[in-house]
């Protein structure tokens, strides 16, 4: 499936979260970064880049295809 290549929105990346339903230090190890970066994602504060973007995709995308 083709996302479209808009920069992804904070609530976008919350749902993403949501779904991958991880501990919040997991969140932070899953993308190689910080937790205030991911807190700043979620908060809409900082541009999700587009290489967390697209893993935070592919992440859901699996889970939801098991």
């Amino acid at each position: 499936m083709r996302y479209p290549k808009q920069p992804m929105t904070a609530a976008q990346f919350r749902r993403g979260l949501k779904v991958l339903d991880l501990p919040f230090d997991q969140e932070a190890d899953k993308f190689d970064v910080h937790p205030r970066t991911i807190r700043r994602w979620r908060n809409g504060e900082r541009k999700i880049p587009g290489p967390a973007a697209q893993l935070l995709r592919r992440l859901v995308e699996e889970k939801e295809n098991g």
